[in-house]
């Protein structure tokens, strides 16, 4: 699997493997760029920065971040100083261009821009105040239930054969388990409606049975 990344010496464009990025590689676009960038001073914390920071003649606009990154998108940067601690990118803008961050509050974005390192873009606030600006952008991230979640075995219609089955055709619980490959615990809770609930399109509902 490839992945679009952009070249942390030269900006430009590229595609590394996901396999060699989880391990932390795959920064660079060519060999070339690698040795350019191990060879240059690390310099002061400014200096690295803005070797990162991308964008920086718009200084209205986002300035992405070309660096190393989290899963959610959001820029790190190692400091030697500090053992090669990796800081979040975005908080080291703030304390560069805007000033101390207060303890307790968590350095927020206006754009909604994760790689986004503009200080005019960024904002400091509680954990109260990031939940309601994400409810007000629409930005809740829903937990995955059902067929969306990674590790479900079955499918909605797998569901809806296997509440069919057991209502209509009085197939025991232990059978249905060994024909889906799940456990009956599974099964009982799916006929009796406390897991995989049905979904209100569908429309449709099976009595639970009891067994005897």
């Amino acid at each position: 699997m490839l992945i679009t990344r952009n070249c942390a010496n030269c900006g430009k464009e590229f595609t590394a493997e996901a396999r060699h990025v989880r391990k932390g590689d795959g920064k660079y676009c060519s060999r070339r760029c690698s040795a350019k960038m191990r060879a240059r001073p690390r310099g002061t914390i400014l200096g690295r920065f803005l070797r990162f920071a991308s964008g920086l003649e718009d200084l209205a606009g986002c300035w992405p971040w070309i660096g190393s990154k989290n899963r959610q998108g959001y820029g790190k940067l190692a400091c030697v100083s500090f053992g090669r601690h990796k800081f979040m990118a975005h908080r080291v803008s703030y304390l560069l261009f805007v000033g101390p961050i207060p303890r307790g509050l968590q350095v927020l974005h206006h754009c909604d821009n994760p790689s986004c390192v503009n200080p005019q873009h960024l904002f400091v606030g509680t954990q109260k105040d990031n939940m309601a600006d994400c409810h007000r952008k629409g930005r809740e991230r829903k937990a995955a239930s059902g067929e969306q979640c990674s590790w479900a075995k079955l499918t909605w219609d797998d569901v809806f054969k296997i509440r069919q089955l057991y209502a209509e055709e009085r197939i025991t619980q232990e059978a249905l388990a060994k024909a889906f490959g799940i456990s009956p615990s599974q099964v009982r809770n799916i006929v009796k409606g406390i897991s995989w609930k049905v979904r209100p399109e569908q429309g449709v509902h099976h009595e639970p049975r009891n067994d005897t």
